[in-house]
């Protein structure tokens, strides 16, 4: 009964990964899990190889050879994963702190660092705010800085269509606290995308790279700002 359900492995793996695809890129989850998993799918493969070319009924000389080929094929895409979605992940821990202070520099995004200001100008522009909570201290924030506002299309995406407003939770302070209260955040980093009339909200936690961002970003207007 076991091997029987052996040859339900990859199967099974290719449903996680798709459902694991779906979540991070419908409901904006950390792609982490997503990047996790097709990095162990690829090792499944790698190690499902023999078994699964057990059966084959061929020249043992060509069968070793093929089996070979197929397992290098499979530790290349392994490897492969492992440097697109594993390494700038862990690139940014190294010196984070002067790579985060480096891209909060060289942001083009004309953040707001006042409530009341921000809102005005949403209203007066009839533009949607993005609203990011976030912390110095906290490394998923520095992530955010440093990977996700970085890039050129979510800076443009949200210069453009966006009023953009940080709240700075490094030190709590009376805005800070207002505005996690209003918001109900308890976690960074944290993202509120809100019409001007404060009447429809998106909620994004955790971090989110900048494909999802911009995804989410352009969601929002779509629905609610039909002249987008």
């Amino acid at each position: 009964m076991i091997n029987n359900f052996k040859h339900l492995t990859i199967p099974f793996y290719i449903i996680v990964v798709f459902t694991l695809w779906y979540l991070q890129s419908e409901l904006y989850i950390n792609a982490i899990f997503y990047k996790v998993a097709i990095i162990y799918f690829f090792y499944v493969l790698w190690r499902e190889t023999e078994p699964l070319f057990s059966t084959l009924k061929v020249n043992p000389s060509f069968k070793k050879k093929l089996v070979f080929g197929v397992k290098m094929f499979w530790a290349s895409l392994f490897f492969l994963a492992l440097y697109i979605f594993i390494f700038p992940q862990v690139s940014v821990l190294i010196n984070s702190k002067q790579k985060y202070a480096a891209a909060k520099h060289n942001n083009e995004i004309q953040w707001h660092s006042a409530k009341e200001p921000a809102f005005k100008q949403a209203r007066a522009e009839n533009k949607p705010l993005i609203i990011e909570f976030f912390a110095d201290w906290c490394m998923p924030c520095r992530q955010m800085e440093i990977n996700t506002f970085s890039d050129q299309n979510v800076q443009s995406m949200i210069g453009q269509n966006y009023i953009p407003l940080k709240v700075d939770a490094t030190q709590p302070n009376k805005l800070s606290n207002h505005m996690m209260r209003t918001f109900r955040v308890n976690a960074f980093p944290s993202i509120i995308l809100l019409d001007q009339q404060q009447n429809k909200q998106k909620r994004l936690t955790g971090y989110i790279d900048a494909y999802q961002l911009k995804k989410a970003l352009q969601s929002f207007l779509e629905q609610n700002y039909l002249e987008y």
